[in-house]
């Protein structure tokens, strides 16, 4: 899965486009297989200042993680092994006794990290691997969840088992664990959607790429359209009266949140009739017909989903 992208196939925008290009100022590498593999590319906010200028891309996923894959497979003094981490391996100081752990646990995590150290991991089929340093880069994996209105069931992305047993090694070790949250909205087929009665969104012209190594991308000329919709009153109507079945907005589920969601813009801003919708498509017409509703992050049971879909222009089949 190295180079899979999760949720929104698109680099950059407000804020996050300088972030990645300091990446790539580090000779990382996700500037660059952005710009390898980018089918529209957009600097936000032009008419402003330079300062607040938000390079974006919308990225193909085949083509990101083809080429994420192959500039890792021959990155010099890189070797590549797949398994799924179970347990990360310590060794403690003799005088370490149970209760001094389940004290550490309570209190802050950085006095668990200075009471052990790291000599490997094991993966789920029981191999140990040995090292002094380990690097965890969760995602949405380590303990994850998937919320559908209110059905609950562990997960990382849809279809992908959660990392529990990295999750309980990382407790037991004396991290406390916390949970973000974000939403993610049903996909798309872009076979069914009537893109005559919406706006296009042309890329622009020449592409400024996110690296500093490239003067331009290879799609830079057969750059995707994105269109322009938006929610109505009767898709709004339809969330208020299911608010019940939100287990966001019924405030079960604790902890920070990005990717405001659909349920939360229509409760917070009643007095708005629509909401804007960027119909991105995931990739290029010969990898993908799915297209990501941008602006329709939300965790309503399907059914429901389905039935405020069809009330908004273009969507209806």
């Amino acid at each position: 899965t190295i180079g899979e992208m999760s949720c929104n196939p698109s680099f950059g925008g407000i804020g996050k486009g300088v972030l990645v290009r300091e990446v790539d100022a580090m000779d990382g590498l996700c500037g660059r297989m952005a710009d390898l593999g980018g089918v529209q590319f957009r600097i936000l906010n032009r008419s402003k200042g330079p300062a607040v200028h938000g390079p974006r891309a919308q990225v193909d996923r085949v083509l990101y993680k083809r080429n994420m894959q192959q500039t890792l497979s021959n990155y010099p003094g890189l070797t590549l092994k797949s398994g799924s981490v179970a347990d990360v391996l310590l060794e403690r100081p003799k005088d370490t006794d149970e209760q001094h752990i389940k004290l550490l646990a309570s209190q802050d995590s950085a006095l668990a990290q200075t009471s052990a150290t790291v000599i490997g991991v094991r993966l789920d089929s029981g191999e140990i691997i040995r090292t002094r340093k380990v690097v965890i880069t969760t995602g949405t994996f380590l303990g994850g969840e998937i919320h559908i209105g209110l059905k609950a069931f562990p997960s990382g992305r849809k279809g992908e088992a959660a990392s529990i047993g990295l999750s309980k090694s990382l407790k037991d070790a004396g991290f406390r664990l916390g949970r973000m949250k974000t939403g993610t909205p049903p996909r798309l087929d872009g076979r069914t959607i009537d893109y005559s009665r919406m706006p296009r969104q042309l890329g622009d012209l020449p592409v400024t790429p996110f690296s500093f190594i490239h003067d331009s991308v290879p799609n830079a000329d057969s750059q995707i359209f994105c269109y322009q919709t938006r929610t109505t009153p009767v898709t709004h109507d339809i969330v208020r009266s299911n608010f019940d079945k939100s287990i966001h907005i019924r405030e079960t589920v604790r902890g920070p949140r990005y990717c405001p969601s659909l349920e939360s813009k229509i409760k917070r801003f009643s007095e708005r009739e629509s909401h804007l919708v960027w119909l991105e498509p995931e990739g290029l017409a010969e990898h993908t017909d799915l297209v990501y509703p941008n602006g329709l992050s939300n965790t309503m049971p399907e059914d429901i989903q389905l039935q405020l879909l069809r009330t908004i222009p273009g969507l209806e089949s």
